[in-house]
């Protein structure tokens, strides 16, 4: 699992398809639309900075 911010107000999750498949699940449950899906990896991006995005998903960084 990897939490980046790519601009100002843009943070992408990057989330492993196999030990994460999981979380995955939910996010794309609750509405959350990957922005890239590949054989290994599923990305996801969220509107807000990184510490807020993840404030919101649970996440301590």
């Amino acid at each position: 699992m990897e939490l980046k911010s790519i601009n100002d107000n843009v943070t992408q999750l990057k989330l492993s398809n196999k030990k994460n498949k999981d979380m995955i699940e939910q996010l794309k449950f609750i509405g959350a639309v990957p922005t890239k899906e590949s054989k290994y990896y599923t990305y996801f991006e969220f509107n807000g900075d990184l510490p807020t995005t993840a404030d919101m998903l649970g996440f301590r960084i």
